[in-house]
């Protein structure tokens, strides 16, 4: 029996690879059928080819698959996005996961990314993230 919740990349039956993706429509299928374990081990796993699967995500995909994977996996996603693109999909997640990726990164690409989202956004960030980040405040909305 399989619960729509289960994981199955770990269990090495998942159809679909993130690497073997060629188009926004394949990408849309992965994402219903990878939970976010795997589709941070798969991302993770990528090299030459992660700059490929992040030019294929859109202004939809790119915000859930940043919003899932582990937040150091996000911070390569980011570079290899752009600071424009990856503003956008940055703006478009949770803020807790947002400023916990913007912890990962550095100053400069951090400052870069800040200076594109949203002003509003961008101060409940910039908020979050003077939180120490394993306080309480760090995880409360400004």
């Amino acid at each position: 029996m399989t619960r729509r919740s289960l994981d199955l990349g770990v269990l090495d039956v998942l159809p679909i690879r993130a690497a073997e993706l060629d188009s926004p429509e394949a990408i849309e299928q992965w994402l219903r059928s990878a939970g976010s374990a795997e589709r941070s081990r798969q991302v993770s796993s990528m090299s030459k080819r992660l700059a490929r699967f992040v030019a294929l995500l859109d202004h939809a995909t790119g915000p859930e698959v940043l919003a899932s994977v582990d937040p150091d996996v996000a911070v390569r996603m980011l570079k290899a996005a752009g600071p424009d693109q990856g503003a956008q999909w940055l703006q478009d997640i949770d803020p807790d996961h947002g400023a916990e990726i913007l912890r990962r990164t550095d100053n400069s690409a951090r400052e870069l990314l800040l200076a594109r989202i949203d002003p509003k956004y961008g101060q409940a960030l910039t908020e979050i993230l003077r939180c120490p980040p394993k306080s309480v405040a760090a995880h409360m909305l400004p």
